[in-house]
């Protein structure tokens, strides 16, 4: 079902997110922007209900793009926006965050003020991965460590937190550019592949950092992609693109045995 009325203010070529939880009971759905970027549009959906809301405009916020879009629980999403910023007194490229808390009987949205994370520029890759309550950003820059964030929403109240984390233990930064490969949580657990260097350089490596360690991941040096990577009954479980073989399926230990 669609709403005939076009809300003022909605720019041509304005981001489109949705996310959906798991258990298909709802979804929300963020339009970002006007061309000055400071606005975003929230509508969300009801299944049960078979119903379709608008919320309310977030007006005046600093310039931003979209970034991501997730769903943390039922009632929860995660909006993840990029601007520029200042920290410690220089330009820096920061991450925007900011729960959005639905009141069904209510009909309306709470949305939690933002926790900013700044960053080395605008990431060269990133991954993000959503389960109940977290959402997950895995991100590489040029010339820096990448970086691992975790937004913790609380289902109950939308309120927000963040922790973060460096990628790469002792990874020295002059043997060439990170990629994120994958990224995948599910409770409380994660794992992350990332590689250091040209595919097809003799010298790139492939790793998997977990909460508990990391650990070099021979078999998946030559791989071109990863097509998808998910946690399943206690083991790390993907498709992999080799570059002269059909894809094929893997599964992992998190300590990287096959």
């Amino acid at each position: 079902r669609s709403d005939p009325t076009v809300p003022p203010g909605r720019a041509e070529g304005a981001h489109i997110a949705i996310a959906a939880h798991r258990e298909m009971r709802s979804a929300v759905v963020a339009i970002d922007g006007t061309d000055a970027r400071d606005t975003v549009e929230l509508w969300w959906a009801d299944a049960e209900s078979d119903t379709i809301s608008h919320g309310t405009f977030l007006r005046g916020l600093e310039p931003a793009s979209l970034f991501a879009l997730e769903m943390t629980g039922p009632n929860t999403a995660l909006l993840l926006r990029s601007r520029p910023c200042e920290h410690d007194g220089h330009a820096r490229e920061c991450l925007d965050a900011r729960s959005i808390l639905v009141d069904r009987r209510e009909g309306g949205a709470t949305v939690s003020d933002p926790v900013t994370v700044p960053m080395d520029g605008p990431p060269t890759t990133m991954r993000v991965s959503a389960t109940d309550g977290r959402v997950l950003v895995a991100r590489s820059h040029h010339a820096s460590t990448p970086q691992l964030d975790t937004f913790f929403v609380d289902d109950a109240t939308g309120a927000l937190r963040h922790a973060g984390r460096a990628l790469g233990e002792g990874i020295d930064l002059e043997r060439g550019p990170v990629e994120i490969l994958a990224l995948a949580t599910t409770g409380g657990s994660y794992a992350v592949l990332f590689r250091q260097g040209a595919q097809e350089a003799s010298d790139s490596s492939v790793t998997l950092s977990t909460g508990l360690d990391e650990h070099a991941v021979p078999e998946l040096r030559e791989a071109l992609v990863i097509e998808s990577m998910a946690i399943f009954a206690g083991a790390i479980v993907m498709v992999a693109a080799f570059e002269f073989s059909e894809p094929s399926w893997l599964r992992m230990g998190f300590d990287g045995e096959m």
